[in-house]
């Protein structure tokens, strides 16, 4: 597995937690905040679907480049 590869999966999984942690906290605020705290939580969920298939990119790849 390549370095860009281990990097997108150490923060796919990162900005994963932050978007379950801030999703639980969600309730909490008053309905303006609420709204921000969504958007907030689907960018973070967004950017964790992001990372993991570049992952998957740079791991395919590297692979292709294996066998070349």
């Amino acid at each position: 597995m390549s370095t860009a590869a281990i990097v997108c999966v150490l923060l796919c999984i990162a900005l994963g937690v932050a978007s379950v942690a801030n999703h639980a906290f969600v309730d909490r605020q008053d309905i303006d905040r609420q709204i921000d705290a969504r958007m907030i939580t689907v960018l973070l969920a967004a950017g964790s679907l992001l990372s993991f298939w570049l992952a998957i990119w740079f791991t395919l790849a590297a692979a292709a480049r294996g066998l070349a």
